[in-house]
């Protein structure tokens, strides 16, 4: 039998843990929290308080359950309640439980009877879960969105990356393009440097590209850019 109880973000920076994604760990969660607390719409959600929940089999940590709690208002007058992964609202890469100890097929229920009994809310929605999550095993998942997780830091360089993971039509093309640009008179090299504010603003003009095509300019929002500019100082 499982018991839990809820923790800070404080407590949780404490923790000594491993994320199966970045958007499980602390510093993102932390960073995620601290730029977009304030920020109220129907995506991010209104009057947001994190839950975090440790779970323990006698005294051992077995898990910890990074949530949020948020409202979103519908016709004006409707407020919904929604227990969500805290980050999953905007910018997330995948999240799901965070388990350190084997679980026993009993956890989820019990997990579930101690939000029903210590959390008022009216739904819950869990978004970007991987296939692997013991989440599956209890609810019905709807194919939402998907993407691969590659560890790069796996390959020596670009050319072994792209050797082993990009298919054969696609690395073709792509020849075929590096071709067509220094036909052009252009020449393309490729670079590994760490983000400053010169190269920073290269990376803003060419996300600003991208409505052209009618798709978003993500750093228009000087809280997605702020939050960005975490990233990239916390994971570089």
């Amino acid at each position: 039998m499982y018991h839990f109880h809820s923790i800070s973000l404080k407590e949780l920076e404490s923790i000594n843990y491993k994320a199966s994604f970045p958007s499980n760990q602390y510093k993102w969660i932390s960073d995620w929290y601290s730029v977009f607390e304030n920020v109220e719409n129907n995506t991010i959600g209104f009057k947001k308080k994190p839950l975090i929940i440790a779970a323990y089999e006698e005294e051992e940590l077995v898990a910890i359950i990074p949530l949020i709690k948020l409202i979103r208002k519908y016709c004006k007058c409707i407020k919904l309640e929604f227990v969500e992964f805290l980050g999953q609202q905007w910018s997330c890469i995948g999240h799901d439980l965070i388990i350190m100890k084997e679980l026993d097929s009993d956890f989820i229920d019990e997990l579930l009877r101690w939000i029903k009994k210590k959390i008022n809310y009216h739904f819950i929605f869990f978004k970007y879960v991987p296939k692997t999550s013991i989440l599956n095993q209890k609810f019905k998942m709807y194919r939402y969105s998907g993407a691969p997780v590659i560890p790069v830091a796996d390959f020596d360089s670009y050319e072994d990356f792209s050797l082993n993971v990009y298919a054969k039509k696609f690395r073709k093309k792509l020849s075929r393009t590096i071709r067509k640009i220094e036909r052009d008179g252009f020449n393309l090299k490729l670079s590994y440097e760490e983000i400053n504010e010169a190269n920073f603003k290269i990376i803003k003009e060419i996300a600003k590209s991208k409505e052209i095509d009618g798709k978003n300019y993500v750093y228009g929002d000087k809280n997605k850019e702020n939050f960005h500019l975490k990233l990239y100082d916390n994971f570089p």
